[in-house]
């Protein structure tokens, strides 16, 4: 009899543990919030005469399609 109470109380014990464990992780420790997504930067400069200039950085995407094949 002592065997059997036991074992359900570590089936018990285990149950408890493996689903309820996300939602106590969850609650003392909570997701960081996501960074919010901008518009890609540009860099502005002065050419000759003084006009600005506006090229993309690198985090500009580039058409797959305007890439020479080699």
């Amino acid at each position: 009899m002592e065997d059997r109470r036991n074992i359900i109380f570590t089936v018990v014990l285990t149950g408890l543990i493996l689903f309820g464990w996300p939602i106590v992780s969850n609650y003392f420790f909570p997701a960081p919030p996501k960074p919010a997504v901008s518009a890609p930067k540009t860099v502005e400069a002065a050419n000759a005469d003084g006009a600005a200039i506006s090229a993309p950085t690198a985090e500009a995407k580039t058409d797959i399609k305007a890439v020479p094949l080699e």
